[in-house]
């Protein structure tokens, strides 16, 4: 399956996608420290757009009619997506469109309640009961007006335990290790994600809560790191020589097409013109891919939560094991993919992202296995050949004296290969118990 190797560069490395994460100043929106994670919660879920015009929003300002009801449409659509059961004895209460956090919870109830066996008579009651409000009635102020993230947060809230009370959280593919005092859970990555992918399980959001530690392939939030990796992408030899003057030219007209100027690419090393070729489809087809990554949900939850963050990998060992490739292999891959970028934006590219979504939705071990499985060289470059180390890093933590709970995130590749992570681990003696879909 050639595709395999435009699609292991969107799944096998962090780093894709990411590399001009750093580049652009973004206003920063308003936004109380408390809500911050709800809201990035709420953005990877849909329910809150990612988007230029959020960019400087201020979330602390009084709730109106237009968020309101953005909030609402979004939170129908979202629970449209799953196959929930319904009450079919669910009784609706009028709004008071007064915009008060109780005029919100009767919004959401109206919404959310119909799918709920246990909803009771009345929509303060069904969020005291579920736990998605705290207090007597008299201490709420469910009189005072509501801000906006306010609203975001009883939305989220309210998503999060219906979908995950039917067991329709996503499932990922996960799995447990326990040694010497110490656990460790793993979770399998996809890099390019979207908003079918959140909430995640609730058993996956349980076990990362419980650790004291993240491990991830390369951590891509450290903006220095990223900047001093950008530097080794250049190289010596400009690209129009390392490519033939017919492909170099292909090459530059994809990149016109898309408004990427030549001084952007024309030193870059072969290896990073491939992978920048390569995320065309990506950013064009799915421009917040990256940003709804599995591992970018965690890293970023770690920086919020204070959890210490460790790296598998490095920015810096993912690019030199690209660059380890070999130009002439490199040259092979791009004659390959231009093609199908000039025919269709290579749409099965993107059609095999979406179906790896959704197999990490479902926790579809065995849609991962036949990806990658294939035999392919690339393929074996790019994620089988690193999973002993990998195997050999969660084998120190097993091993630490520490006795610590470990969460760690890499793509799911490395997990579901036929010669994988976790039999690298069950061959050193170590018992790992499948937690996916349980």
């Amino acid at each position: 399956m050639k595709i395999i190797k435009k699609l292991t560069v969107t799944l096998g490395l962090t780093l894709t996608l990411s590399t001009n994460a750093f580049a652009a100043q973004v206003q920063q929106p308003t936004i109380s420290p408390w809500a911050i994670k709800i809201v990035n919660n709420a953005q990877m879920q849909g329910i809150v757009p990612i988007s230029l015009e959020q960019q400087g929003k201020d979330f602390t300002v009084k709730l109106n009619k237009q968020d309101l009801d953005a909030l609402n449409t979004a939170t129908q659509q979202k629970l449209e997506q799953y196959k929930l059961k319904k009450n079919t004895k669910f009784k609706s209460e009028n709004s008071k469109n007064d915009f008060t956090k109780e005029d919100v919870i009767i919004n959401i109830y109206n919404i959310v309640g119909k799918y709920s066996d246990d909803s009771e008579k009345n929509a303060v009651e069904y969020f005291k009961k579920n736990k998605l409000i705290e207090g007597d009635g008299v201490e709420l102020g469910l009189n005072q007006p509501a801000t906006l993230e306010q609203a975001i947060a009883l939305y989220t809230r309210a998503i999060t335990d219906v979908v995950n009370d039917q067991n329709m959280g996503a499932k990922g593919v996960f799995y447990k290790a326990e040694a010497n005092g110490n656990t460790v859970y793993m979770l399998g990555s996809i890099h390019v994600g979207d908003s079918t992918m959140y909430p995640i399980d609730s058993d996956i959001i349980d076990a990362y809560n419980s650790s004291s530690e993240l491990f991830v392939e390369a951590d891509i939030t450290n903006a220095e790191k990223v900047l001093a990796a950008q530097s080794s992408l250049i190289s010596k030899t400009p690209l129009n020589q390392k490519l033939s003057p017919e492909l170099y030219s292909r090459f530059k007209a994809i990149m016109d097409k898309y408004k990427i100027p030549e001084e952007n690419y024309k030193n870059l090393k072969v290896s990073a013109a491939y992978t920048n070729l390569s995320s065309i489809p990506m950013v064009t087809e799915m421009p917040l891919a990256s940003a709804k990554g599995i591992d970018q949900y965690f890293l970023i939850n770690s920086k919020l939560d204070n959890k210490k963050i460790g790296e598998i990998e490095s920015i810096a060992f993912q690019l030199d094991m690209l660059d380890k490739f070999g130009d002439q292999k490199y040259v092979k891959l791009i004659e390959e993919l231009i093609p199908q970028i000039e025919k269709d934006n290579a749409k099965k590219l993107v059609e095999q992202t979406k179906s790896m979504q959704k197999f990490w939705t479902e926790g579809n071990e065995k849609g991962f296995s036949k990806m990658f499985n294939t035999g392919d060289e690339f393929t074996k470059h790019l994620v089988v050949d690193r999973d002993p180390k990998m195997a050999d890093k969660i084998d120190e933590m097993l091993k630490s004296k520490d006795k610590k709970t470990y969460f760690v995130v890499v793509g799911s590749g490395h997990y579901t290969s036929e010669k994988s992570v976790i039999n690298y681990l069950e061959e050193k003696g170590y018992k790992v118990e499948n937690l996916t879909g349980k």
